[in-house]
């Protein structure tokens, strides 16, 4: 890795280049056309400067690409780094460190209200992160496993993630809105990038799940295909538990339906012509086509239209934990937030127009009571819309789009639900709320979404019998609260660092015998937690207590310890450690209650 410039050094020669060189005299004096490297972004212009014109020189750029500024420009040229080409251009264009040069041509980049000082640390900043990305980049070449059979590198997969970080901070100075520059730019300021990456490397629920045993992948499996482990699944099943019992408590019936489907029946739905590029390729037997499936609704939609319904029947609510398969790209995949193979917490509602508001509604109400029992507060809400002028990726009715979108918009302004609109972002066959978190570590990504559909149910000719006897056809919604099991279990990993509720913690209690003297009455004691349902591990190997404490503590970051010594063992009582390293003694059976 190149050595980083000085503070010092990086902000005299920044300063100095920057006031004097322009992009097109590096292209002069080394020979290059001009217009090679015309369009240079700088992401501080002014949002009222028009689309960013040459004026006998071009914006300059704070480091955030390779060609952007002289310096960054000539360090690609010749493949130096920073230090290298700032003295290149220093010693080729005659600058006196002492006097400012007779040519220099004034051209600020507007400032959004920071100081030269503030904007040169920025700079300063940016340019120790991209030599650090080309540490990584040479780090993933190098470490890169020959074939797509070999067993990843932990150097490899560690230059990935880092490089993911790191790129997400620049990405957001040069090209984030306005509130994602003014918060990349504070973190820049502050040093507190450094900070970032060393949280996200703890943080990266890859190596938590890899510590804790919670599960595990293997490219003699498949890239993308996650499998959980005995601990994981145990959290993945208390998930389901928790979703389905408050799902229960609101009329829903839950279905099981199969993993593959026709073709035909994904035409019908019209996945084959907007999303088949996220599907995986078709399987031929005895004639038919058959696929993976990406999405449940069009077995839902057949469930609907297994039998004839009433309006009394309606609201219809069908749920269910389902396998789905989509053809995610190599580079997308990350450990179980992002796989081949997913397990979606999905719902249909069927409903009549007249019962929208009040579905939408609970659909709402269950994703805050969600977010409250699990402590989320950092969201927001956004309406996705459809981009009218994409009619390859959206169902080509605009009349239907007008009227899905107006009526959710306005269901949500009367509930009260403050959200911002995004166009490009709705499902192919209609708008939709996506609920929006922000993690811990990195960039926010949907959590919840509810949709709003008035295409599928024509597709599918389903209907009810109304009040007035006549044939109408339902409204579905399309809903999900923790998304799928596999990212909400990811995101909850992150944001507890593997410290999971009580309830929830695949192992709660570990038993910790001071010594073989005592370790018959820790097998008592085991043995009266697992007939009270406690999910408890006996640790009886042969290791001091101290090393047993951190190992519970640390690794397996269990909720309770339970030490065992002489005197608990002769009081027949419980000396209780817990997360914080608080001891309480206890009875058994109070215990038992307190878990």
């Amino acid at each position: 890795m190149p050595e980083p410039l000085t503070k010092g050094e990086i902000l005299s020669l920044y300063q100095k280049i920057k006031s004097a060189i322009t992009v097109r005299q590096v292209g002069e004096m080394y020979g290059m056309e001009p217009d090679r490297h015309g369009m240079v972004c700088c992401p501080f212009h002014s949002d009222s400067d028009p689309s960013m014109k040459l004026n006998d020189t071009y914006y300059y750029c704070f480091g955030c690409g390779a060609n952007g500024d002289a310096i960054d420009l000539t360090a690609k040229l010749f493949d130096l780094n920073p230090r290298q080409a700032a003295e290149k251009l220093a010693h080729d264009f005659g600058l006196d460190p002492d006097k400012p040069p007779a040519n220099a041509i004034a051209l600020p980049p507007p400032k959004r209200g920071l100081t030269d000082e503030q904007w040169a640390d920025i700079a300063y900043c940016l340019r120790v992160l991209t030599d650090y990305l080309d540490l990584l980049h040479d780090w993933q070449e190098r470490y890169k496993p020959a074939t797509p059979e070999e067993p990843h590198d932990p150097r490899f997969e560690e230059a990935l993630h880092m490089t993911e970080t790191i790129e997400h901070l620049t990405d957001c100075v040069a090209f984030g809105t306005p509130q994602q520059k003014a918060t990349a730019a504070a973190q820049l300021l502050s040093g507190s990038y450094l900070l970032m990456l060393e949280e996200a490397k703890k943080r990266d629920h890859r190596k938590i799940g890899k510590e804790m045993g919670l599960f595990m992948t293997d490219d003699l499996v498949g890239r993308g295909l996650p499998m959980f482990l005995p601990a994981g699944y145990t959290v993945w099943q208390e998930l389901e538990n928790y979703i389905k019992e408050k799902e229960r408590a609101r009329g829903y019936l839950h279905v099981m339906t199969p993993c593959i489907g026709t073709v035909n029946l994904y035409k019908t739905s019209g996945h084959w012509d907007h999303y088949r590029e996220n599907m995986f390729p078709a399987m031929e037997m005895e004639g038919e086509s058959y696929v993976l499936r990406p999405m449940n609704c069009p077995h839902h939609m057949m469930i609907y239209a297994n039998r004839p319904h009433s309006y009394r029947d309606l609201p219809m609510r069908i749920g269910e934990i389902a396998h789905d398969f989509r053809y995610e790209s190599s580079g997308t995949l990350k450990g179980i937030e992002r796989g081949r193979h997913f397990c979606q917490n999905d719902a249909h509602l069927f409903c009549t127009p007249e019962q929208i508001k009040s579905e939408v509604a609970d659909v709402c109400n269950l994703i805050f009571e969600v977010y409250k029992d699990f402590n989320i507060t950092d969201y927001r809400c956004v309406l996705s819309l459809r981009d009218p002028a994409d009619k390859k990726k959206y169902h080509d009715d605009d009349a239907m789009w007008n009227h899905a979108e107006q009526a959710l918009r306005e269901v949500l302004t009367e509930l009260g639900i403050h959200f911002t609109e995004e166009i490009g972002e709705a499902a192919f066959y209609g708008p939709k709320l996506d609920v929006n978190v922000k993690p811990a570590v990195g960039a926010e990504y949907t959590l919840s979404t509810c949709q709003l559909d008035f295409c599928l149910p024509a597709k599918f000719h389903l209907t009810y019998v109304d009040k007035d006897g006549s044939e109408k056809t339902p409204v579905v919604l399309h809903r999900a609260i923790l998304g799928s099991l596999d990212r909400f279990m990811a995101y909850l990993i992150e944001e507890t660092k593997g410290k999971f509720p009580t309830w929830l913690a695949p192992v709660q209690v570990k038993v910790l015998p001071v010594s073989e003297k005592t370790l018959d009455y820790a097998e008592g004691v085991t043995e009266k937690l697992v007939e009270a349902g406690v999910r408890v591990v006996l640790d009886d190997d042969n290791q001091k207590i101290g090393y047993k404490i951190r190992a519970a503590q640390q690794v397996d970051r269990v909720p309770y310890m339970l030490v065992l010594g002489a005197k608990e063992a002769e009081a027949g009582n419980l000396s209780v450690r817990d997360r914080k390293g608080e001891t309480t003694t206890m009875g058994v059976d109070e215990f038992i209650a307190k878990v």
